[in-house]
Order: structure tokens, then C-alpha cells, then sequence
């Protein structure tokens, strides 16, 4: 039961460790799109 319990403690947090991983992916992606206007219309 302790064994099972610990797994499920580590799964949430590897589970939060990916959300979150994902969310800076996303927010990144949207901030090189920002660049990416940016530059264009620089040029």
C-alpha cells in the first residue's frame, strides 16, 4: 500500500513536471511567433 502510494505521489509529480514543461513549449512557441512578426516587419 505505501509502495502504491509513493507511485502515485511520483506519477503527480512527473505529471506536473510534463504540464508544465508544455506550457513553456506553448508560451515559447507564441514568443518566437511575436519575434517572428516582429522581424518582419522590421524588413
Amino acid at each position: 500500500m505505501l509502495k502504491y502510494a509513493k507511485m502515485t505521489i511520483e506519477n503527480d509529480f512527473l505529471k506536473k513536471i510534463f504540464d508544465n514543461e508544455i506550457k513553456r513549449q506553448k508560451l515559447h512557441r507564441k514568443m518566437d511567433k511575436k519575434i517572428f512578426e516582429i522581424k518582419e516587419k522590421i524588413t
